[in-house]
């Protein structure tokens, strides 16, 4: 598992108008751990985390609670991205059936801004 320069897993994130300290929860460090290796499985690539608690996102956003990463995703093929989002909810959300969006889900796995520049998956933590 690599990292780009400037992740950060821990320390004071501002959100909600004021500073807390905040480090990546266990439920992430678990998916990223899983994902990397599935992905060395699948493509022989190690999955690079562009962002987990820093950086600017949405008002909704789990990454200032560090219950969000995202990874590059334009290392892999088409095909191997879809391989990648297919294996990851299957062992992510074993409860959840991938092909009929039913069941229960701990994880949203999704490819943001697919075939643009700012395209990465994004693996929140999300029970439901």
């Amino acid at each position: 598992m690599k990292y780009k320069d400037g992740v950060v897993f821990w320390g004071k994130v501002s959100y909600n108008g004021t500073f807390h300290l905040v480090e990546l929860k266990e439920e992430m460090q678990y998916a990223a751990r899983e994902m990397d290796q599935i992905s060395r499985e699948e493509t022989n690539n190690e999955i690079i985390i562009v962002s987990a608690i820093e950086g600017k996102h949405s008002p909704t956003s789990k990454h200032p609670e560090g219950l969000a990463i995202d990874v590059r995703s334009w290392i892999y093929r088409d095909a191997e991205k879809q391989v990648l989002l297919r294996r990851w909810n299957m062992k992510l959300n074993p409860d959840w059936d991938y092909d009929t969006r039913k069941g229960k889900k701990n994880y949203d796995i999704i490819l943001e801004n697919p075939g643009e520049k700012n395209e990465h998956f994004h693996i929140e933590y999300d029970p439901r």
